[in-house]
C-alpha cells in the first residue's frame, strides 16, 4: 500500500532488508499483465521481470497472467526465459557487507554474529574456495538453507529435512532444490550419495556440506565437511 512511483523504491528496501535478515521475498508487481490478454509481453515488462531479479528477490509470481490469463503457460515460459537470461548474464553478488552502507537501501547498526551465520558465511567461503559444484545442507526448520541462499552465493544449495512442510516453503527459496529424507545421522551424506547414484553428482566432484550432531533438532548446525565425490 504505496504511492504507485514509490514503488520501485520501496520494493529495492524491502528486498535488500529480506536478504539482510534472511527472509524470502515475493516480488509480485502485475510483472506480465498484458499477457492476460495478449501472447507477447511488453518490453516494460520483461524489464520489471528482470529488475526483480538483478535486485535480488527470491520469487517471482504471476496471478491474473496464470489464473485468468488467456496465455498462462507462454507466461510462465516467457518469465522463466526472463529470470534464466538474467541470472546467466548479471550475476548477483553477495551484498551483506554494502549493507552497512549509510546509503545502502537496508542500512541499519550492524547485527550481532551468531553461530548460524559464522557457520553459514565459513560454509559459502569454504565452497567457493574449493570450487565445490554444491553445497548440502540439513536442516529441520529451514533457517540454515534460507540463511545460505540469502547470501547468494554462486554454487547451489541443496537442502535436506525430515520435514515436507518445510521443503515446500523452501521451495520459492532463492537458488536451493529441496529432498525430504528422514533425520539421520548421515542425513547429508546419504542424500549426496544417492545424487551421486542418479548422475545429478559427477565422479570428482567437490560438494560442501553442513550437519549436525543432533539430527532433527533446531538450531544444531555445528559440522562442515569437504567431500570429494568417488
Amino acid at each position: 500500500e504505496t504511492l504507485a512511483e514509490a514503488v520501485p523504491v520501496v520494493q529495492r528496501r524491502i528486498i535488500a532488508l529480506c536478504r539482510k535478515y534472511a527472509k524470502p521475498s515475493i516480488v509480485a508487481t502485475q510483472m506480465l499483465a498484458t499477457m492476460t490478454e495478449s501472447p507477447e509481453p511488453t518490453r516494460a515488462e520483461v524489464s520489471d521481470v528482470a529488475t526483480a531479479v538483478l535486485m535480488g528477490a527470491d520469487c517471482v509470481m504471476l496471478s491474473d497472467e496464470t489464473a485468468n490469463g488467456r496465455y498462462p503457460l507462454q507466461a510462465v515460459a516467457t518469465m522463466k526465459k526472463v529470470v534464466r537470461y538474467t541470472e546467466e548474464n548479471a550475476a548477483l553478488h553477495d551484498t551483506a557487507h554494502g549493507m552497512h552502507h549509510p546509503h545502502h537501501p537496508a542500512y541499519t547498526e550492524a547485527q550481532p554474529l551468531t553461530k548460524q551465520s559464522a557457520i553459514c558465511t565459513a560454509v559459502i567461503t569454504l565452497a567457493e574456495q574449493v570450487k565445490a559444484s554444491a553445497i548440502v545442507a540439513e536442516t529441520r526448520s529451514g533457517a540454515t538453507a534460507v540463511y545460505l541462499a540469502s547470501r547468494r552465493p554462486i554454487i547451489p544449495v541443496i537442502a535436506v529435512t525430515s520435514d515436507p512442510k518445510v521443503a515446500q516453503q523452501l521451495a520459492i527459496v532463492y537458488g536451493t532444490k529441496n529432498y525430504v529424507r528422514p533425520d539421520s545421522m548421515k542425513q547429508a551424506t546419504n542424500l549426496t550419495n544417492w545424487l551421486r547414484q542418479k548422475n545429478v553428482l559427477e565422479k570428482g566432484h567437490i560438494v560442501v556440506t553442513a550437519s549436525g550432531k543432533y539430527p532433527g533438532i533446531v538450531g544444531t548446525t555445528d559440522t562442515i565437511k569437504v567431500r570429494i565425490l568417488e
